[in-house]
């Protein structure tokens, strides 16, 4: 209805991944028939933007009108196809922090055209082995980088999935939007610190576990590996039926899976991470998984992790501290029971890719002698 301000249209551009956003065309008036509308953007040159095509009654009669359509949406600039300066190179690449697996960097952003705008991309290598910044496409390119900041703003990237106790080297490089590349960047390296793998189960050689329980009617419990879903590889551990994704069998069921004895000892600190997807009914005490530990030969067990609710459908990473038991034999329990009968046709839990690890303790000291003298130092 052409009233203003009823039913109206706007274009709108955000510049910050849909943060704010800001009209640049509204019109509350119709068209005769499909029209060609042109909008100036150039106050967004140099910027990474998104468009949003919104459409607003402004109240609740007579809206027996056809509507908005849209169609061949473009974004073109003149001057795009003539550019020919690439973004500055980054000269402060540094590392910030280091762990067993990641390495920290940082940098200053450049921009579009040297220091000026905002570049379109990052290109981030590694290599274990001293890159050429002539040749910085040598490295192995690191996935996931965001898109640059405006040019001088901070920038701050963590590099994951690295081996621990190993040197890499890094060089990052920018392009802009018509790919303008920059010269590399000075070349930094790091060391992981190295870590002691106290025990790792990706589910891919068999079972080495202790299972126990009931389907409830006569059978075993239903932990068993499958290739159904996981994480790497090919396989993963399971609680849930063989033939069909679920854990409903018309009974009452519950089953665990224990690890085999775990030394913690000669460990700074230990960490248990894994990887699991969880699908039940979602409510309270029922249809509960648990993550326990034990010191004393299953005597007894200690919950490190209690769920009833769902991962909405991912498999999600867990993460736990175990240094309250560094210096002992452990043993881990995986556990799930479904504590009633009805609404049992979920899919069940899943696990795969297990490991404690941690930085292993520091050398000792050299122990003197009664006798005397001796030498050497830390380590030796």
């Amino acid at each position: 209805e052409p009233l203003p301000p009823l039913d109206s249209a706007k274009v709108q551009v955000s510049a910050d991944s849909g943060t704010t956003w800001k009209d640049v065309y509204t019109t509350t008036t119709s068209t005769a028939g499909m029209v060609k509308q042109y909008i100036n953007l150039a106050g967004y040159d140099g910027s990474v933007i998104q468009l949003r095509f919104h459409f607003a009654k402004g109240d609740n009669i007579n809206h027996g009108y056809e509507g908005w359509v849209i169609d061949d949406v473009t974004l073109t600039g003149e001057d795009m196809d003539n550019d020919s300066l690439a973004p500055a190179a980054v000269t402060d690449l540094a590392v910030q922090t280091t762990t067993g697996r990641s390495v920290t960097l940082t940098w200053t952003a450049p921009g579009d055209d040297g220091m000026f705008g905002t570049a379109s991309g990052y290109d981030l290598r590694y290599a274990t082995t001293p890159i050429d910044p002539a040749n910085p496409d040598s490295g192995t390119p690191v996935g996931g980088v965001p898109a640059p900041k405006v040019a001088g703003s901070a920038e701050r990237y963590e590099v994951t999935g690295l081996t621990p106790g190993t040197t890499y080297y890094f060089a990052l490089g920018a392009y802009d939007n018509v790919s303008n590349v920059a010269s590399s960047s000075n070349i930094v390296s790091a060391q992981t610190e190295p870590l002691v793998v106290a025990f790792s189960d990706d589910f891919e050689g068999g079972i080495n576990w202790i299972i126990a329980g009931s389907d409830g009617v006569g059978g075993p419990a239903l932990w068993h590996t499958s290739s159904h879903r996981y994480t790497s590889r090919t396989h993963s551990m399971y609680y849930g039926k063989s033939n069909y994704p679920n854990y409903y069998t018309a009974a009452r069921n519950f089953g665990s899976i224990t690890s085999p004895t775990i030394s913690l000892f000669g460990m700074q600190s230990a960490t248990l991470t894994l990887n699991h997807f969880l699908a039940t009914e979602n409510l309270a005490l029922h249809d509960t998984a648990r993550v326990q530990i034990s010191t004393d030969n299953q005597q007894t067990w200690t919950d490190l992790h209690v769920s009833f609710l769902g991962t909405d459908g991912n498999m999600v990473k867990l993460q736990f501290n175990l240094d309250a038991f560094l210096g002992k034999f452990v043993q881990l329990r995986f556990s799930f029971d479904t504590i009633d009968v009805p609404i049992n046709t979920h899919e069940g839990w899943v696990l795969d890719d297990l490991m404690i690890e941690g930085p292993p303790l520091p050398p000792m000291p050299p122990v003197a002698s009664a006798s005397g003298p001796y030498t050497g130092g830390v380590g030796k």
